[in-house]
């Protein structure tokens, strides 16, 4: 049998996008993957992190919006959209071009600011 070492397995937990076990993801290896170099596992791991109202991966994936594809973002822009509710900001900038994406990310980062969410707060 294949053994997998503790962060593998939390990397698979992570990008299967599991969140039914919320001891293993407040963990602090499933945590430093928020940290990952790889924008796919930062991504998997802060949906699933942010899922479980974590502030650091709320944080993550406001950052990741000026950095991933439009396929890939749009993960990011639906949750943010449906975490935030009836206070999510109005993004003005659908362009693909780099100005366009740092907009967008600074439009959420600054909701994010000055939020007071009482689930997550930054």
């Amino acid at each position: 049998m294949n053994r997998l070492l503790p962060r593998d397995a939390l990397c698979l937990l992570a990008l299967a996008g599991l969140t039914a076990c919320p001891s293993v993801l407040a963990a602090p290896p499933a945590r430093n993957l928020l940290r990952d170099p790889s924008q796919a596992v930062r991504l998997r791991a802060a949906l699933a992190l942010a899922e479980s109202n974590d502030a650091e991966a709320v944080s993550v994936l406001i950052d990741l919006l000026a950095e991933l594809p439009s396929e890939q973002r749009r993960p990011v822009e639906e949750f943010l959209t449906q975490f935030a509710g009836e206070w999510a900001p109005a993004v003005p900038f659908r362009g693909e071009d780099d100005i366009s994406r740092h907009i967008r990310c600074d439009v959420w980062a600054a909701w994010w600011r000055n939020t007071t969410d009482p689930r997550c707060s930054p």
